[in-house]
């Protein structure tokens, strides 16, 4: 099948801006190692410099948004950097001073990497391990003097196909979008691979240069998949909105084939089907990153289903059905690449594909581009969704049961729930990313029960997807969160899929569910049935400045999805890694890599940053094959979590020594947390947090290095006991019970009084002489407006309740 040229046709003709083909390396590779003592002139204007810069990244408008801006507006930029001493007109900051600034600001902190040569660490990050101090420093001077030459002038960079690709090097143009984002780190993470690149090319002559160009190329991912693109497949696209049963369908397409596979995103939707499955008497496989069960058939080769999540999809087994949920999760900018392989490349005569209407254009595309046939099926929300007219106003007392709160920062939400809390006197469950899975599925269940007293959700947009739960209305806190650089707007599609979660449609066959389900909180698509109960779904804000924004997104279409995103497979990354010397830093491997590659306008590579901390980290670790680095670049670990990378190069180090290693032995677990008292300091679950995460990445290398890791069994123990103190922390210590103490302590008193009271009245009943029968009528007035006191702070105390 000539794939290229039907790609081609398919995809050719598009409406978006060609990228650059010398792309920028990310940033994030480590923290700033080179020295960041500029002169005061530059952190003066460092301010004025990442404004404008900016300014002139906002959807590339430059003269334009300068010329919306007021006066007051430049002169507060350039009162903050204090140029306004050293006349310079708006007139010259609209003309190029903050590049002129950015140039020098980037020069002085090259000079100063000569200061970091001594350092052996570091010479090893930039590949001048091999050289004495002479050679180390005259390569410094001719660094300096080639990049000074790029950063007077400013034009279109060329590409490793161009004949002067190894003269030219970088202009301030590829600094600007980092400095603007991330300022001196982001920087220093440049210049490091600039250096690592001159150093580079000393070896390589023009033909490496144009071969390591050819293995870059990615433009036709779907080759990379032979075998899937010789079946005929058949893609069924069920597309609708939150709570349509569109996932339903599919999944009783799979129940009824012989052979199939179920991927979703998240592990416990994929332990949901699985579940499911085996109790409907279909044995199924769980194949999960950190979790794998296999299961015996009742009888003797009876074909086994597989649930799986989305990076697990077996691709190399034929199959009849696959499943793949959540599909405009292609277009997600650090997992997408797992989406699109699963698409192109899973052996299967059917392919069912859920997800949002936006996938329909980019899906059709696709389809025609691997020579497969498409249906759509088009499904309709199954129980109304409103938006209400009137926010909160900000006011806890207009919270009701069965409501959730949005909010986008993990301090916030832990802030949110104590004032939800303390201000209704019932309890907030608490959902949020970095909570393990099962703590979350916990937590759905508490609020999904109607005799308890967890009225109220606080949740972030990890409730978009996977967990079923009973919410009446969602309530966005606010319509924008910060994303690791700059505060942002939330787009139509996230508006609309977390307000999809309000509402819920019940069924006839719902309590049966129950019983058939392990765990009927985790959401795989509703049964429709005959016999129904609607409830409506509302959605509303805390504050009225949000509301408009809710009402105009969701009375829009999210865009089509319009770019999808893809990673080298294994293959590329050996094959490119093959063209340096053994001691190159593979975190400069992946970025030249990333440099090199070309894609397709429909495609974009998927964010590496994680990976890129990941061989940072284990980059001092010898013996280690690219395949061994490449696992543990994929590990499940944060890069921005310290304690993540000392436990990623321990563990390299065991498997660099072929040396088992016993989890107790290893110092960076530090599972002593566990034998310290439960409480509800912050501190404390910060760390239970940072432990299980640990242990999920152990659990994760044991099912890839078992021989090495070999005490799984105890890591799950482990693991679950992390769990139960986490679930402590989160049901045990809260603000309702602060609430309850002193709720306690007053009907206490009141008690007292009353007993006071009680007596007092004995005595006035036997009382004789007028004087005492005065003072006990002045003490029964006394106490009755205690009483009357305490009574309200009973009534303020349980209000809610």
């Amino acid at each position: 099948m000539k794939v290229k040229g039907s790609f081609d046709r398919c995809l050719g003709q598009v409406s978006l801006p060609k990228q650059p083909a010398w792309r920028l390396p990310p940033s994030r590779v480590c923290t700033a190692e080179t020295g960041t003592s500029l002169d005061r002139r530059h952190y003066s204007d460092q301010a004025a410099v990442q404004s404008l810069l900016r300014l002139q990244m906002n959807d590339v408008r430059g003269d334009k948004v300068f010329k919306q801006m007021n006066r007051a507006a430049l002169d507060d930029i350039q009162n903050s950097a204090g140029l306004i001493g050293r006349g310079i007109s708006p007139i010259t900051l609209r003309s190029g001073i903050a590049d002129k600034l950015l140039a020098d600001i980037v020069f002085d902190l090259a000079k100063r990497m000569k200061s970091f040569l001594g350092q052996s660490r570091y010479r090893s990050n930039i590949g001048m391990t091999d050289m004495d101090e002479e050679a180390r420093l005259k390569r410094h001077d001719e660094f300096l003097g080639w990049l000074k030459a790029g950063l007077k002038k400013d034009g279109k960079q060329p590409t490793p196909q161009d004949e002067d690709f190894l003269r030219t090097p970088p202009s301030v143009e590829h600094f600007r979008e980092n400095y603007a984002k991330e300022g001196i780190p982001g920087v220093n993470a440049q210049l490091k691979y600039f250096y690592q690149a001159f150093n580079a090319n000393y070896n390589f002559s023009k033909k490496d240069i144009l071969n390591q160009a050819l293995v870059a190329d990615l433009r036709y991912p779907m080759e990379w998949y032979p075998e899937a693109r010789q079946i005929r497949r058949k893609i069924h696209l069920h597309v609708g909105p939150t709570n349509s049963g569109k996932t339903y369908q599919a999944l009783k397409r799979l129940e009824e084939a012989k052979t199939g596979v179920y991927a979703g995103p998240l592990r416990l939707l994929a332990y949901e089907v699985y579940n499911r499955l085996n109790k409907a008497g279909r044995p199924c496989h769980l194949l999960t990153g950190d979790e794998q069960i296999f299961v015996e058939p009742a009888k003797e080769g009876e074909p086994v289903l597989h649930s799986c999540t989305v990076e697990m999809i077996p691709v190399n087994q034929q199959m009849d059905v696959a499943v793949i949920d959540e599909i405009q999760m292609m277009a997600d900018p650090s997992r997408g690449w797992a989406w699109t392989a699963a698409v192109m490349g899973v052996r299967a005569k059917e392919v069912h594909l859920c997800g949002e209407l936006r996938t329909v254009q980019i899906v059709k595309e696709l389809a025609a581009a691997m020579g497969d046939s498409l249906e759509i099926h088009r499904y309709e929300r199954l129980n109304p969704l409103k938006v209400m007219r009137r926010s909160l106003g900000g006011r806890m007392e207009n919270l009701r049961k069965g409501d959730a709160i949005v909010s986008f920062s993990r301090v916030g939400l832990h802030a949110m729930k104590k004032a939800v809390e303390e201000a209704t006197g019932r309890r907030a469950a608490i959902i949020y990313g970095s909570l393990p899975p099962e703590i979350r599925a916990q937590q759905a269940k508490l609020f999904n029960d109607p005799d308890n007293d967890y009225d109220f959700l606080v949740a972030s947009d990890a409730i978009g997807m996977g967990l079923n739960l009973s919410i009446k209305r969602i309530i966005f806190e606010k319509t924008h969160k910060f994303n690791g650089t700059d505060h942002v707007r939330l787009d139509v599609s996230q508006i609309k899929q977390i307000a999809g979660r309000a509402g819920r449609f019940k069924t006839a066959d719902e309590t049966k569910m129950k019983v058939e389900v392990d765990d009927p909180v985790l959401d795989v698509g509703l049964p429709p049935a005959s016999s129904t109960n609607v409830e409506a779904g509302f959605v509303t804000s805390f504050d009225d400045e949000d509301l408009g924004r809710i009402h105009k997104a969701m009375s829009q279409e999210a865009p089509q999805i319009d770019r999808i995103g893809v990673l080298p497979p294994e293959t590329v990354f050996i094959r490119f890694a093959n063209y340096f010397p053994p001691e190159t830093p593979f975190s400069y491997v992946v970025l030249r890599l990333y440099e090199f590659a070309r894609t397709h306008p429909r495609f974009f590579l998927c964010s590496n940053d994680d990976q890129l901390a990941a061989a940072e980290a284990i980059q001092s670790v010898p013996n280690l094959s690219i395949s061994d680095r490449l696992v543990f670049c994929a590990a499940p670990a944060s890069g921005e979590k310290e304690r993540d990378q000392r436990i990623l190069k321990t563990l390299a180090t065991a498997v660099a020594n072929q040396k088992r290693v016993d989890i107790l032995d290893i110092e960076a677990f530090s599972p002593d947390v566990l034998d310290e008292p439960v409480t509800a300091d912050k501190d404390y679950l910060r760390s239970l947090e940072a432990l299980h995460r640990c242990l999920v990445i152990y659990i994760w290398l044991s099912y890839r290095f078992d021989s090495i890791f070999h005490q799984r069994p105890l890591a799950f123990h482990i693991k679950t006991l992390v769990e139960k103190n986490v679930d402590k922390v989160l049901t045990e210590f809260t603000s309702v019970l602060r609430v309850r103490q002193r709720l306690s302590k007053i009907q206490s008193r009141r008690k007292q009084q009353e007993n006071s009271l009680l007596e007092l009245a004995r005595l006035a009943g036997k009382g004789k002489r007028p004087e005492m029968q005065e003072m006990i009528e002045r003490d029964v007035s006394i106490l009755s407006k205690a009483m009357d006191r305490s009574g309200r702070q009973v009534a303020q105390a349980t209000a809610a309740g």
